[in-house]
């Protein structure tokens, strides 16, 4: 079963729904249904629910592109549940969905420039390309672009062309929450007692930190958060007590995220009881603490030395897998680093939230900026894929190792 794009929540088989997108419709109007899950105002022309006859027929499909009854323009199929629209294709393809949440100043908008560069990096040398997905924008809301738009305006250039760090992601109010969609291209997996090829495509969805810092008191445009194939928690690190005062002279610590278990809290809201997805909880800026193997401690530099530790091993790219060892071996590593970080609280908290989860030590620039200026020794991401690999293999689009 595939998934909305925008709303994450599986589409089944037998719903369907189709919307008008001419603005100059006699019947444009304010879309209330799209407008609650977005955060903001959409508008649309008439929308018909579209149910198979009662007899059931397995083969019925629906006509998804017939006319307007006002305008009699072409009508264009849309989410049954949110009333995003539905790219061609989108009900055949395997679909993983990301959702990114942190507090203010955890790195998320950045580690989505950087993770997307080398994504394409990683498929590249594995004989695959990673193409923008046409037509995944919302064109019933005025100023939406599309994914490579969006992306190249927002996140890329920034980092890439202007080498900034990026500014925190405004809210809803102020730029559309719009989601990312990337095409992997086709794979080969097993399904029962046979291979077929299916089309793979990943959505991204990036969250403003003070949305899930403070909890708006009508959330339903965060609900994508109970549905995501992985939720992406970026955790600072530099806002931990002891790792702030044991850096403080060594790493720039102005820009520290916010504080981790206000977020955790409201995300545990978020996703609900019976939540499906998986939890990647992201230590970021993991180059900071590798400063701590020069410090004079005899608790933490002994730690951050040890060559043979999985966190001060970057992965390779070969390959269409995860590796499962490594990064089990990464979590119990990170969790103990954590509980002599004091942070056993923290790990407590993770572990009540009840979803699958694994620790990641993610650096996504290689070294910390001067102020809002990338470093002069430019951008050396390291074990940066590691929590897209894990969320792409538990969707079955690349192998489990």
């Amino acid at each position: 079963m595939s998934k909305c794009l925008s709303c994450f929540r599986p589409l089944p088989d037998n719903e369907f729904a189709v919307a008008c997108g001419n603005s100059e419709c006699k019947k444009w109007d304010t879309d209330t249904i799209a407008t609650a899950f977005m955060g903001h105002e959409c508008k649309s022309g008439p929308q018909i629910e579209l149910t198979p006859p009662k007899e059931g027929d397995k083969r019925w499909r629906p006509d998804l592109n017939g006319p307007c009854p006002e305008c009699s323009k072409p009508m264009r199929e849309v989410c049954p549940t949110c009333r995003h629209p539905l790219p061609a294709g989108v009900r055949d393809a395997l679909v993983t969905t990301i959702a990114m949440c942190g507090a203010r100043s955890t790195g998320k908008s950045v580690y989505i420039a950087v993770a997307i560069q080398q994504l394409k990096r990683w498929m590249a040398d594995n004989s695959r390309s990673v193409k923008p997905m046409p037509g995944s924008a919302r064109p019933f809301v005025p100023g939406a672009d599309t994914t490579e738009g969006f992306y190249e305006a927002s996140y890329f250039s920034p980092v890439y062309s202007n080498l900034q760090i990026i500014k925190p992601t405004a809210t809803t109010s102020q730029r559309f929450s719009i989601p990312m969609v990337w095409d992997l291209g086709t794979i080969e997996r097993r399904e029962g007692m046979s291979r077929v090829s299916r089309r793979v495509l990943l959505a991204i969805r990036d969250v403003a930190g003070e949305e899930v810092t403070t909890l708006p008191s009508d959330a339903t445009h965060l609900e994508f958060f109970r549905y995501a194939d992985g939720v992406f928690f970026m955790f600072d690190p530099l806002a931990l007590p002891a790792v702030h005062h044991r850096l403080m002279d060594i790493v720039p610590t102005n820009m520290t995220g916010g504080d981790p278990t206000a977020v955790l809290h409201n995300l545990q809201q978020l996703m609900g009881a019976g939540a499906r997805g998986r939890l990647a909880v992201i230590l970021s800026k993991f180059d900071a603490l590798h400063a701590l193997k020069d410090v004079e401690d005899a608790v933490f530099s002994p730690v951050m030395q040890h060559q043979g530790a999985a966190f001060v091993r970057d992965t390779r790219l070969d390959g269409l897998h995860y590796d499962d060892a490594d990064g089990s071996l990464l979590t119990a590593e990170l969790e103990s680093l954590m509980t002599l970080l004091d942070a056993k609280d923290f790990l407590l908290h993770v572990d009540s939230i009840g979803v699958e989860h694994r620790y990641f030590a993610v650096s996504v620039l290689g070294s910390s900026p001067k102020g809002n200026t990338l470093s002069e020794m430019g951008i050396s991401p390291y074990r940066l894929l590691d929590p897209l690999k894990w969320t792409l293999a538990g969707t079955g689009a690349i192998s489990l190792t």
